[in-house]
């Protein structure tokens, strides 16, 4: 069975279900047709001290950190975030802080044989 690592800042949740719908509802479809192992990386921003108050991030506060979606396993690992200017900083932060969060994952899960990855800015 392939082992198909996805990961992608548009992901649902249980805060947002339809946030990047098309990239759950894609691999649904692929798992429809070809059996596979698949697992998702769905990084959220974390505003550190004023995310608690400012929307969406005190939303996303809420995301659970693991899900089962439609039988597919789900982690939703932070990385921090500055609003407003944090666009050319986001991707080395999203990087550096899940950068021990993909080196456990293909530690237990050993290696992913494909990964399909989307990232998109602004997400919202």
């Amino acid at each position: 069975m392939l082992k198909v690592l996805t990961f992608s800042s548009l992901y649902p949740n249980d805060v947002n279900p339809r946030h990047g719908i098309f990239v759950e509802q894609r691999l649904r479809q692929i798992c429809a047709v070809k059996p596979l192992d698949p697992f998702v990386v769905a990084p959220v921003p974390s505003v550190p001290l004023l995310g608690r108050f400012l929307e969406p991030y005190a939303s996303e506060r809420k995301i659970g950190r693991e899900t089962l979606r439609h039988g597919i396993p789900v982690i939703y690992p932070r990385y921090w975030h500055i609003p407003k200017v944090g666009m050319t900083a986001a991707p080395f932060l999203m990087a550096l802080a899940l950068r021990r969060v993909l080196e456990r994952i293909k530690r237990q899960r050993h290696d992913f044989q494909l990964i399909d990855a989307q990232y998109f800015y602004p997400a919202a």
